[in-house]
């Protein structure tokens, strides 16, 4: 096969795919060749022990973790009623046999293998359990169940002891909230109520529903504008004509036609003023008004009910115990469209609530994310939570606006309250006149100009591309003889904020206040704007939702499926505005869409600090900021923005960088140097040397066909097959990156644990939507190495490389289905959609076309090492040969997740099986966790990183389940203890207890309580660090007599710094002393002296000690606990006697 890097086609479609083959200057590559970084921190986590009742016993499962080697035992101790804990059994190493044997990939024996889960057979439902370590012998800490026991799920029939349940009781859902009615040729809309389309019918006209733009006759003036082609005074007099029919008045020019017929850039102002006066007085004006009641208030509707929607982890109060973060949305429609005719009950939203609770239930604060962000389809509200300041706890960072706040709960009030400060809302005094409370008030008083100053509204049109008449679904009729330029409104969040505030917020748990707390807010870089002129508004062919292909001159195939509404049509002489946009979208369209296309990550960018990676679009201009906190200020690291020049580090322009995303993005450490990389679908980007830039590494792409290689014939969808010799080694096609495309999984597909991508595309044909041409066609369903591509060689060359393993043409919007292994038949990943079963390792089709059906994913739930399948929240088994999939467990829980995942799959307790996290009835969360025995020792997941990045990740956009950075199968070893990772020892929330051992007047001696896996305590004396110590205990000497000293101890270990201990307080005695001196024989004195010590309540005690001295003798004596300097004058004076600090 040859491994062609680009192939040079006709000088015109070379120019059209912007395949530059020459670049003389890029910016400097993403780091990857530096010095190796430090261990990746991950979390202190406790053995995550649970327990439930089983037909046999109670099972057990609990964490065997990240930084244990193999080959350890485990104690397992029971205690029932009033008696101790009684050590009930010792599990040891053991080697396992394959699972199966097949010829087409045989299984291996797993040697030296400990699991962490065992069945108790004398266990009651009220026993307790501990379990323990031994490590080369020696037990270490022996650690508890982390919740009580487990409630048994009965399932569906024949489904018992095969899950357990931990239910999360929570506070109230949030109440219902006003939202905003509008009003559009004397007809109201709003939430839940749309306008008649026959009564939007424009009087006088061919039954039009939108006003059509005249853009013909701005283009006969703007085109020999600017190719300077002279025009005459009669064309003058024409346009002048028309505009002033248009805008009804009668208007010259100041600036005349040249003589030589040029129009000057003055005299195009002047017209152009004059056409963007017609278009925006087209209609309705600039932007429709809101609905008012008789009694002036605006008028509204109560948003639906709230209900629990994404969720995800962290260990915000450093217990080692997982905390579940909750998005609370209100159930309404989805308000993804904008424009009032098509969908206007679907504009305005209700505020997201965004909650953090303990597993019993407790609430640790709940945000108000206010009206000035977004809700709708999965893709704005991205929940961040990680250890973003390296304090070991968890942090809730959120993209956020003027107005979002945070509150606690109030036991007494069964409420929560919002205190409505500076520091608890965001946007300062802009903040505190845009809560959800100030919001309510101005809808009741009809205050449109605080609406207007403090509401990130998008209330504004665009000149769009669609047939006039409504109808024909999303797009309208996909036939360029009836579509004509019209003039749209858009109504809803989110547009231009007061002086483009928008921000990304911390917040956290503070232990010592005993609430949540607002940490720190930072302007958001890429705030919403409309053109690129600076209007609200703007021109693009984008219709209600937005497609991504327009073709002027489409190719064979393209269009002619009444399904295909991505290929949409444009009349050939429209392909101008393509070439040549005038008031171009920003984002790629004004509607509130594509501006508001929200994903993020969690990203170790540096390998050492944990990231919140915020973007913002991913059909057309993308965005990343990266944002930590460093001494508690929100920090922005690093950024990247596919339209700014400075970030092309792989050459071309920024279409190039733009529409390479899916509706969900990863992160992981592809390259193995320990940075995580952000994975979009067809695009992998990483931080720079100086950490300041996210820079593209890889565009993925390979040779696609084109309509002169393919001889005008389409492709057949579901047949044709991309990645093969005969598509790479014709020399009539092209090297073309990826787009965009909507499930996919990153995952490693072999036992080398390569890891490559899976995709579904939305996209299918090789376009560029800079001219409306059509040249040939890229694939549904396919496979590719994430590192594979367009990028940079070792000497800073651009070369081209070819991304997939295999690919699959669809002719269509291909979701895609499913990747994981689910078989021992064959050996790696497989990758399922309507087209088949593939191997990810070579892309043959394995089974003809048996596959696991779309809407399931893998679930490592069962005792064997390849994966069930779960949908939304049910579980099955899958037959190995024909991946048809049996219910094993019914779990009568809902599921809030994107096409059918899960709404969270995690490793959250028990040994390394996955548990799902879903809404259960009552108000409550539901954690399902296996009963299925092992044989399998593996540690826990979420130390493995890539495994801890995809939770973190899972709630964003669609939703994908994310994947470990090891395979696991018959054919391939366990994974090894990780040497790259770092895991503490000690629980963030560690505390030390003091005591006072012994008090004199001059001294302290203080103890404190050990702490499980503290390697140093820092002790403070009155705020003053007197040193570090490994030990429990310390003598303070040399202090003055009667003073209170205030003492203070912190425990920490290589990683973790605890929490300071409660003060203990100390005072000092008053002590005096008296001596005398007696002569004896010889040479000898007798020397007596006596300390008086008083406590505080004045209570004496007495010490005396004597001794024999030489004359006129000076030194030191010990006189109980006091040391006392004595110098004598003569047989029988003192000269001097006092007791040394």
């Amino acid at each position: 096969m040859r491994k062609t890097l680009h192939k040079i086609v006709t000088l015109s479609l070379v120019l059209a795919m912007c395949l530059s083959l020459v670049v003389f200057s890029v910016p400097a590559p993403a780091a990857a060749n530096d010095a190796a970084p430090s261990l990746r921190p991950m979390e202190y986590l406790t053995r995550g022990l649970v327990a439930a009742q089983v037909q046999d016993g109670i099972f057990l499962s609990w964490r065997f973790l990240g930084d244990e080697p193999d080959g350890l035992s485990w104690n397992v101790y029971r205690k029932d009623g009033d008696a101790d804990f009684v050590k009930i059994t010792t599990i040891t190493p053991r080697d396992v046999q394959p699972e199966s044997n097949y010829e087409t990939n045989p299984g291996i024996v797993k040697e030296n293998i400990t699991p962490s889960n065992y069945t108790d057979p004398d266990g009651l439902i009220t026993s307790i359990y501990e379990v323990a370590p031994v490590i080369n012998g020696v037990e270490g800490l022996r650690q508890g169940m982390s919740v009580p026991m487990l409630s048994a799920l009965a399932g569906s029939s024949g489904q018992a002891n095969r899950g357990a349940v931990q239910y999360i009781p929570m506070k109230p859902a949030p109440e219902p909230v006003p939202l905003a009615h509008f009003t559009y040729r004397g007809h109201r809309f709003g939430p839940d109520t749309n306008l008649n389309t026959a009564n939007m019918v424009i009087p006088g006209s061919s039954g039009e529903h939108w006003y059509i733009v005249d853009m013909d006759l701005l283009r006969d003036f703007r085109e020999p504008h600017d190719n300077k082609t002279p025009v005459s005074n009669t064309d003058l007099s024409g346009w002048i004509d028309k505009l002033n029919e248009y805008n009804h008045e009668t208007w010259q020019p100041s600036n005349s036609l040249g003589a030589d017929g040029i129009i000057s850039n003055d005299l195009y102002a002047e017209l152009e003023a004059k056409f963007i006066k017609y278009v925006e007085e087209l209609d309705s004006g600039t932007k429709l008004p809101y609905a008012k009641t008789s009694t002036g208030a605006i008028h509204t509707s109560q948003s639906s009910t709230y209900a629990t929607h994404d969720m995800t982890v962290g260990d915000f109060d450093g217990d080692g115990e997982y905390e579940i973060v909750v998005k609370w949305r209100s159930t309404q429609t989805d308000p993804m469209y904008s424009e009032p005719i098509f969908n206007g009950r679907s504009t305005t939203t209700a505020p997201e609530y965004i909650d953090v609770y303990k597993l019993d239930g407790t609430l640790l604060f709940r945000v108000d994310m206010g009206y000035n962000v977004k809700s709708s389809n999965d893709h704005e509200n991205t929940l961040f939570a990680q250890d973003f300041d390296n304090d070991g706890k968890a942090e809730l960072m959120l993209k956020t606006g003027i107005g979002t706040r945070i509150g606690n709960w109030d036991e007494e009030s069964q409420s929560v309250i919002y205190p409505d400060t500076l520091n608890t809302v965001v946007g300062g005094e802009d903040g505190l006149n845009a809560t959800t409370d100030k919001f309510k008030e101005y809808f009741v008083t009809g205050n449109e100009q605080a609406l207007d100053t403090y509401w990130a509204l998008l209330n504004s049109f665009t000149i769009s591309y669609r047939s006039p008449v409504a109808g024909g679904g999303n797009d309208g009729v996909n036939n360029p003889d009836v579509k004509r330029w019209i003039k749209t409104y858009h109504v809803g969040p989110i547009g231009p904020a007061k002086d483009d505030l928008e921000f990304f917020s911390a917040f956290k748990w503070d232990n010592d206040a005993g609430k949540g707390v607002l940490v720190d807010s930072a302007k958001y870089p890429f705030p919403y704007e409309g053109s690129v002129d600076g209007e609200n508004w703007a021109m693009t062919p984008a219709t209600q939702r937005g497609n991504y292909s327009y073709l002027a001159f489409p190719g064979p195939g393209a269009g002619s499926s009444s399904s295909d509404y991505k290929a949409q049509i444009m009349a050939q002489k429209e392909a101008y505005w393509l070439e040549n946009p005038w008031k171009e979208a920003v984002w790629g369209d004004a509607q509130g869409n594509r501006a508001n296309r929200y994903l993020g990550v969690v990203a170790a960018l540096d390998a050492v600090n944990n990231y919140a990676v915020s973007q913002r679009g991913y059909y057309a201009r993308t965005t990343f900021a990266a944002f930590n906190i460093v001494d508690g200020k929100v920090n922005l690291q690093a950024s990247f923005d596919s339209d700014d020049p400075q970030y092309w580090a792989l050459g071309g322009t920024a279409y190039d960088y733009r529409n390479r995303g899916n509706h969900f993005t990863d992160s992981a450490d592809l390259d193995g140097d320990g940075r995580d990389e952000i994975v979009m679908k067809a695009m992998v980007l990483g931080l720079n040397a100086d950490k300041t830039m996210i820079l593209p590494k890889v565009l993925n792409g390979d040779i696609m066909p084109t309509i002169e290689g393919q001889n005008s014939i389409p492709p057949v969808a579901n047949e044709f097959e991309f990645a093969t010799d005969a598509v790479r080694n014709n020399p009539l096609n092209v090297w073309a990156p990826l787009r965009h495309g909507d499930r996919s999984a990153l995952l490693p597909v072999n036992k080398d644990n390569n890891i490559r991508m899976w995709s579904g595309s939305e996209e299918h044909l090789l376009d560029d939507i800079r001219n409306g041409r059509h040249y040939g066609w890229i694939p549904g369903v396919e496979a590719h190495d994430p590192l594979k591509g367009k990028r940079l060689n070792e000497q800073g060359e651009i070369i081209y490389e070819n991304s997939l393993i295999y690919g699959v043409y669809s002719g269509r919007d291909n979701e895609g289905a499913v990747a994981g292994n689910f078989s021992n038949r064959w050996p790696g990943v497989q990758g399922h959609s309507d087209n088949g079963a593939r191997s990810m390792i070579t892309g043959e089709l394995l089974n003809g076309g048996n596959n696991l059906g779309s809407g399931q994913y893998a679930i490592w739930f069962g005792g064997g090492l390849t994966a069930m399948a779960v949908s939304g929240s049910n579980i099955s088994t899958v037959d190995d040969l024909t991946f048809a999939y049996s219910r094993y467990l019914t779990t009568g829980f809902t599921s809030t997740g994107s096409k059918s995942t899960p709404t969270l799959k995690a490793d959250m307790f028990g040994d390394w099986r996955e548990e799902l996290i879903l809404r259960a009835s009552n108000n409550r969360l539901a954690i399902v966790t296996t009963l299925s025995p092992t044989e399998y020792g593996i540690r826990t997941l979420m130390h493995d990183p890539m495994y801890r990045n995809g939770v973190a990740n899972k709630n964003t956009g669609y939703d994908q389940v994310g994947f470990a950075s090891f395979y696991l199968g018959d054919e391939a070893e366990l994974p090894s203890m990780r040497t790259d990772i770092a895991v503490p020892t000690m629980a963030p929330n560690a505390q030390s207890q003091m005591s006072v051992l012994s008090v004199t007047a001059n001294a302290i001696n203080i103890e404190w309580s050990q702490v499980s896996g503290a390697t140093d305590f820092t002790l403070y004396r009155d705020g003053v660090k007197i040193g570090e110590f490994t030990g429990t205990s310390y003598l303070d000497k040399g202090l003055e007599q009667g003073t209170k000293y205030s003492y203070t101890v912190i425990p920490s270990d290589d990683m973790n710094t605890g929490v300071e201990s409660l003060p203990l307080d100390v005072t000092t005695k008053t002590a005096s002393v008296k001596a005398s001196v007696e002569k004896l024989k010889g040479n000898l004195n007798g020397l007596t002296i006596k300390v008086t010590e008083n406590d505080l309540d004045g209570t004496p005690t007495y010490y005396t000690k004597s001794y024999s001295i030489n004359n006129n003798a000076a030194g030191t004596y010990m006189v109980g606990p006091y040391e006392v300097y004595v110098d004598t004058k003569g047989s029988t004076q003192i000269r001097e006697c006092y007791i040394i600090k």
